[in-house]
């Protein structure tokens, strides 16, 4: 029982998300609003949101049931970012079912970058974070997503934009991948000084609404910054961890964080490891914010956590798992030639980016094991990055 589609007068968009009011809806009592609205497949998804909270359903689950040729939709609607260094732009779709509906592909940013490569994504303010390595910057970009129609909409029903000015977060710097937590700090890894650095959320938030600019920042080591005389906001460049020759920080590469966490590759590999990981915070005390390798298998690129385990991809070897329960390293995956790209759905899919085939793919992710199926999401000719709304 869906309502027609509005008019778009009738639309707005309040906090990033699409709001649809009338004039009848106005006067409708909120219950009767969203009785009218709830259909089946709401419950459906309402019902299968509870069964992965108590461990019944698992992607997996779905991904040994259903054919690989034709995948069950049984995923909420999502929007996955691809960041195109060839063609100088950032492009998205819209994600259901783990495939891009109807295969299209959309500009997001298509003026202002020259090597665009990591993504990363952030809820809370609804914005992208994009590390163009050829500017050496980093850069925020607030989105608005408003309900779409019409021969203009590609076949989808939301069209995702740009809602403001691009905003450099951080200059000077070769970083190849960015991340972001739940809380808004930035993280990245910076290839240059062989650092992983930290911009704290507060700082992020003066930097996008101009009240600081990306060169009146300063660069500061974790003992620094750690203790009860650090604050939030200051114009701070915290360099977690820092290395040379032999080190985990020697050449790093793919970044990745939970909040609590931040892991790493190693480009450089040997002595220091394929894959680091640290706190993602200054810590106070002896052997504060001291790194330790977590898989020294392959060369690594990018990284990526999940709820079971820690995934990264190298450049010769496809993708490994090293799992929270043993810290064991293990093959997910050797179907992909060239993954540049990890981002994580939340839930038990990992969607990858892989240059060579010029297609993301969706992995499950669910349980830590060891080859696991790979199904096209959506084709992107080009080396590129990915993140997920």
């Amino acid at each position: 029982n869906s309502p027609a589609r509005p008019s778009p007068e009738a639309q707005e968009v309040i906090g990033g998300s699409s709001v649809v009011r009338s004039a009848s809806a106005a006067a409708t009592p909120l219950a009767l609003v969203m009785t009218s609205t709830l259909d089946f497949a709401m419950v459906g998804r309402l019902v299968l949101s509870f069964l992965r909270g108590v461990g019944f359903y698992r992607r997996d689950q779905e991904t040994a049931e259903a054919p690989s040729e034709a995948p069950v939709n049984l995923a909420p609607p999502a929007v996955l970012f691809m960041s195109s260094a060839l063609e100088k732009k950032v492009s998205w779709s819209l994600m259901k079912g783990f495939v891009a509906v109807g295969e299209v592909v959309r500009p997001l940013i298509d003026a202002g970058l020259d090597t665009p490569q990591g993504l990363a994504y952030h809820a809370g303010t609804n914005s992208l974070f994009v590390a163009d390595f050829g500017q050496r910057k980093i850069f925020r970009y607030a989105l608005k997503v408003q309900r779409c129609a019409g021969p203009d909409c590609g076949g989808l029903d939301v069209q995702v934009s740009v809602a403001d000015l691009q905003r450099t977060i951080v200059e000077d710097v070769l970083a190849q991948y960015v991340a972001v937590d739940v809380a808004g700090n930035l993280y990245f890894a910076d290839q240059g000084r062989s650092a992983i650095c930290r911009v704290d959320s507060d700082t992020v938030k003066r930097l996008a609404e101009r009240g600081l600019f990306a060169g009146d920042l300063q660069r500061v080591p974790a003992a620094e910054a750690a203790g009860s005389n650090w604050r939030s906001g200051l114009p701070y460049i915290v360099e977690l961890y820092a290395g040379d020759s032999g080190s985990p920080v020697q050449t790093p590469t793919g970044m990745d964080t939970d909040g609590i966490r931040v892991a790493w590759g190693n480009m450089a590999g040997g002595s220091g490891g394929a894959v680091a990981m640290g706190a993602a915070e200054p810590q106070d005390g002896a052997g504060a914010n001291t790194s330790r390798v977590m898989s020294t298998s392959g060369i690594a690129n990018a990284v990526a956590f999940t709820h079971t385990m820690v995934v990264y991809s190298t450049t010769s070897s496809g993708l490994f798992g090293v799992c929270n329960i043993d810290g064991q390293p293990i093959v997910l995956s050797q179907g992909v030639a060239s993954p540049n790209g990890l981002t994580w759905d939340g839930d038990g899919t990992m969607y990858v980016a892989d240059s060579a085939s010029s297609t993301v793919y969706s992995l499950p992710t669910g349980v830590c094991s060891a080859n696991r199926p790979l199904r096209p999401a959506v084709r992107l000719h080009d080396d590129f990055r990915v993140a997920l709304m």
